[in-house]
């Protein structure tokens, strides 16, 4: 008999992905949580999602503060407000990353050029 490995979500690398959808939740352990999912739109990967989970907590170095950057292509200061529904459908250059337990996710999002 043979095995084959799965992939453990869409590999490490760099995607032109479409910001498909986002789920608040409340996890036992974490508290309110954030899934973020990215559709990536073009080569192998095309049309599999890159996801990150994150804290629902905007301070200044949590993830879901850094994903906001990225999606609005603008810092946030104290006061502000971020609405994830504003940007489902933009475009992004997606860089995900391998995680300690050998999974991927999403680190870190640019707003795509206009003129791409």
């Amino acid at each position: 008999m043979a095995f084959t490995m799965k992939a453990a979500g869409v590999p490490v690398g760099q995607y032109r992905a479409k910001f498909s959808s986002w789920e608040a939740s409340t996890h036992a352990e974490y508290g309110e949580r954030v899934l973020f999912e990215f559709e990536v739109l073009d080569g192998k990967e095309k049309g599999n999602k890159a996801t990150r989970f994150c804290s629902a907590k905007m301070t200044p170095k949590s993830a879901l503060t850094k994903l906001a950057r990225g999606l609005a292509g603008k810092s946030f200061e104290p006061g502000d407000e971020f609405d994830p529904d504003q940007f489902v459908g933009d475009e992004y250059l997606v860089i995900v990353e391998e995680t300690d337990s050998g999974s991927t996710r999403v680190a870190s999002v640019l707003k795509a050029d206009a003129d791409e």
